[in-house]
C-alpha cells in the first residue's frame, strides 16, 4: 500500500523498519530524513523520537544538551585590557578574523585566505605589532586557535 509515493508500513513490521533506519545511530533528525522519502505510518515521527530516546548507545553518545549559563563580561577599564577574537564568514567567499576591543567596541578585521592557526598567528602578529599586546585575549576555543604540528 502506498501513500504519496511512500510505503505505508503495517503495525507488525514497524519495529523492524525502525531498527533498520537506526542501524547507523544517526539520531532523530537523521532517522526522519531517511524515513521521510520512503515510509509512512500514523505517528511515524513520534515513533522515531521514542525509538532514539530508548537507545542506550544514542543517549551515551548523542549531543550534550547541557545549557551553560551566560556570564556577561564586565566593561574593560583601559585599551587593550581585553580583546575578543572570532571568525566570521564566509562573506563573499572569504573568512574574516574579527578582533573586538572590550574597552570601546572598536573592531579590527583581517581577511583569512585559509582558516588555520598559521594565518591566525600572522594576523595576530600584525595586530600586536601595530597596537600592542592585549592583557587578555578571549576566544571560543575553536580548532583554529590551537596549533597542531604534524
Amino acid at each position: 500500500m502506498m501513500w504519496n509515493d511512500r510505503n505505508v508500513i503495517p503495525i507488525k513490521t514497524r519495529r523492524n523498519v525502525l531498527k533498520w533506519l537506526h542501524e547507523g545511530h544517526c539520531g532523530i533528525s537523521g532517522m526522519k530524513s531517511m524515513a521521510r522519502p520512503y515510509v509512512w505510518w500514523p505517528q511515524v515521527s513520534h515513533d522515531i523520537e521514542e525509538f532514539v530516546k530508548a537507545c542506550h548507545y544514542c543517549q551515551l553518545n548523542g549531543p550534550n544538551l547541557v545549557v551553560t549559563p551566560l556570564n556577561p563580561w564586565t566593561s574593560a577599564s583601559y585599551p587593550l585590557e581585553r580583546v575578543h577574537i572570532d571568525f566570521t564568514g564566509p562573506v563573499n567567499g572569504l573568512m574574516w578574523l574579527d578582533l573586538i576591543y572590550a574597552f570601546n567596541q572598536l573592531i579590527e578585521v583581517y581577511t583569512m585566505p585559509i582558516l588555520n592557526s598559521e594565518h591566525l598567528m600572522n594576523s595576530l602578529y600584525d595586530f600586536v605589532s601595530r597596537f600592542g599586546i592585549p592583557k587578555v585575549i578571549v576566544s571560543d576555543n575553536g580548532k583554529q586557535f590551537f596549533r597542531v604540528n604534524t
